[in-house]
């Protein structure tokens, strides 16, 4: 296992995300080796169809290698310095503060390189020999807690979470995969001008199907809860469906249908539907471009009229 500079490591400088001044000055990580003896071997070597023979006589295939159970461990780390840690246009409180998010998690298949993107703050990952492989199966359930301290304001410090339970199956033709994942994040928040408690609570599934060499068809279901310390809340459903054309081996062009419904606490609910056109593109197997534009007609349950406007989405 080497160690390696991920090629999206300025976006996960870029995803702190939060409208203020501030510089990363230390960061850190440590992925530390599987425990479990039950581990795959690196998916760098050649695995022959029947790998050994067993103490009963009998063989150990790569399906049965799949199907063992795996521990993985990984540890993040970070220290920052803010000059406006609580986004106020007066009167700006600069601090110090540290991150330490270790990721605990336990599963069957490849999954280890879903754990690259967990956590929010810069740092180096492990190579994991996952990453090409043309068919990827898992099924997982991770934790991970940030803990957060400031140098000066102490009444800041807290522990963030992070939960999932994700699974993905594929072939030739075919794959679904989908998740539940709990957050608990505290960010600043410009409008409020002070750091707030956020909880979000996600459901995600989806499948495609090869229905030519070039044609592909899926459908997404997602349902999103989220509350603000405050009494803010908003639930988002969505129900997505689309037809993918391969115009080049990197690149698809697509067009998509979706229809949602979004229920605010404190405001109109909200149905609407959506025509989309999209792009996706992929130059390595890391590397990925998903955009999406098109028109959306949104129904509000009060006095507001409907409004039809553009709409753009781009990951």
């Amino acid at each position: 296992m080497k160690t390696v500079l991920p090629e999206n490591l300025l976006d996960k400088f870029q995803s702190l995300g939060r409208p203020r001044w501030g510089w990363a000055i230390l960061c850190l990580c440590a992925t530390i080796a599987p425990v479990h003896a039950a581990l795959m071997p690196d998916a760098n070597q050649s695995t022959p169809a029947v790998s050994s023979a067993n103490d009963f006589g009998g063989t150990t295939t790569t399906s049965d290698e799949q199907k063992k159970w795996k521990f993985e461990s990984q540890l993040s780390a970070a220290l920052t310095y803010d000059d406006n840690i609580f986004i106020q246009p007066k009167d700006a409180k600069k601090d110090f503060y540290g991150q330490i998010a270790p990721t605990l998690a336990v599963g069957q298949g490849d999954f280890r390189s879903q754990l690259a993107s967990f956590a929010d703050i810069p740092h180096f990952l492990a190579e994991t020999g996952e990453e090409e492989l043309p068919i990827k199966d898992f099924a997982y359930l991770s934790y991970t807690p940030d803990l957060l301290l400031f140098s000066k304001y102490h009444r800041e410090d807290t522990v963030n979470h992070d939960a999932r339970l994700a699974g993905q199956e594929e072939n030739e033709l075919w794959n679904v995969q989908g998740q539940l994942h709990f957050q608990k994040d505290t960010e600043p928040d410009i409008d409020v001008g002070h750091r707030i408690t956020q909880y979000y609570y996600t459901l995600d599934a989806n499948a495609a199907y090869a229905i030519t060499g070039k044609l592909t068809g899926g459908a997404e279901i997602y349902g999103n809860r989220s509350d603000y310390s405050g009494g803010l809340a908003s639930t988002d459903g969505r129900i997505t469906a689309y037809v993918d054309y391969q115009v080049a081996p990197k690149t698809a062009l697509g067009v998509g249908v979706a229809g949602g419904y979004l229920d605010v606490a404190s405001g109109a609910n909200q149905a609407y539907e959506q025509g989309l056109l999209q792009i996706k593109y992929a130059p390595t197997g890391k590397l990925s471009f998903t955009g999406e534009a098109g028109g959306e007609d949104r129904q509000y349950r009060s006095n507001i009229g409907n409004r039809t406007q553009f709409v753009f989405n781009a990951s």
